[in-house]
This record gives C-alpha cells, sequence and structure tokens, in this order.
C-alpha cells in the first residue's frame, strides 16, 4: 500500500480510538515515580549484553529509522507475525503519571497502525494537535540511536533505563521483533529538556 499524504486532519482524541480490539489489561494512577518496566533481576539488569548485542542494536536502530520513515508497511516489519505485541503510553500529570497499556494481536498490526486507526497517531507525525511525547515525535526529537538498557530494552540515549519511551525486543523464530513499546505525554507540566534540545544523534 502506498503512504498517505501527511497533511492530514488531526487525531482529536488519540486514547479514544483504542477500540479497534485492543484488549486494554490496564489503567493506572501512580505516584510521579510510577514507570513501566519488565520485571528484571538486578542481575539480569547488570548482566552483560552477550555477542548478540551488535545485532539488536542494529535492530533497534531500524526500527526507529522506520518510524522515522513514516512508512506504515516498513514499521510493521518490526511488529511480530504471531501472539500479541504491547503499547504502553504514560500520560505525566500534576497528580502523578497515569499509565496505559493495550496489547493488539499480530494479525491486526497493520491495521492498527492505518489512518486514524489506535496507533496511528503513535507513528505519524500530525502537523496540527500533535501529542508531544509519542514514539514518532521521541524519534524527531531523540534519534534512532537508542541505547541498550538492560536485556532487550532500548531507551534513548541520556534516558535512565526506566524511561517512559522505551523499545522492548523478543525472539520469533531466527529474527528480532518488537514485543513491547511505550511512549509518553505531559499534560500541564514543564517541557522535558530532550524536547528543547536538538537532535544530535544521526539524521
Amino acid at each position: 500500500m502506498g503512504i498517505r499524504p501527511r497533511n492530514r486532519p488531526p487525531v482529536t482524541s488519540m486514547h479514544g480510538q483504542f477500540a479497534l480490539r485492543a484488549r486494554r489489561v490496564a489503567i493506572a494512577a501512580a505516584a510521579s515515580s510510577l514507570s513501566f518496566s519488565p520485571a528484571w533481576s538486578a542481575a539480569q539488569r547488570h548482566a552483560p549484553l552477550g555477542p548478540s548485542a551488535g545485532t539488536l542494536e542494529a535492530r533497534s536502530r531500524a526500527f526507529l529509522v522506520a518510524v522515522d520513515s513514516e512508512d506504515p508497511e516498513a514499521i510493521v516489519a518490526f511488529l511480530p507475525s504471531s501472539g500479541d505485541f504491547t503499547y504502553v503510553h504514560t500520560q505525566h500529570r500534576r497528580g502523578g503519571n497515569r499509565v496505559g497499556i493495550w496489547r493488539f494481536p499480530a494479525a491486526e498490526k497493520l491495521k492498527a497502525v492505518q489512518f486514524q486507526a489506535p496507533l496511528w497517531g503513535v507513528f505519524e507525525y500530525v502537523v496540527e494537535g500533535q501529542t508531544l511525547g509519542l514514539l514518532r515525535f521521541q524519534v524527531m526529537h531523540r534519534g534512532t540511536s537508542w541505547r541498550r538498557a538492560y536485556g532487550t530494552r532500548f531507551v534513548p540515549r541520556g534516558a535512565p533505563a526506566s524511561s517512559a519511551a522505551f523499545v522492548e525486543w523478543r525472539r520469533e523464530g531466527d529474527r528480532w521483533v518488537v514485543s513491547t513499546f511505550g511512549d509518553e505525554s505531559v499534560a500541564g507540566l514543564p517541557l522535558p529538556s530532550w524536547i528543547t534540545t536538538s537532535r544530535d544523534d544521526d539524521g
């Protein structure tokens, strides 16, 4: 399928559109320190990256380059072909963070990222009404060379391992696929420093 023009009408409520058979498994209000993180042990978090590290680093960058391209078919090529994949969104608010977690069946991955589908706003830069902090916005400002924090978790350079913006991978046969990815938004709070800093990594 071809890439649609980018001068599309803004999505007025991204979360109001998460009805495409996405199974909403958790919505939590918590203290401002709350973030989504897998249950890795301390030993796993500090373990060596291993001989396959370079391969996964290259795969991570290729995925973020696909996100930067805003090409739905290029993006879904990195999503699994079986099972589910998970999207985590953290809303930073004055009263504390709110974390939403959605799971999508792999069979509907292309449908999920198409125009005005649930994940469209996550992967598409909307000229008017852009939500600051979504994954496409993160890549636009923070580049495509994210660092491997631990395990198969990647976060933007300079961000902590617990960053709300992250990509995690799993093996599917002989290839790495995205298992979980996350981003964030800010409501009524000062903008984080990475938004006001120029992208400088890789183009």
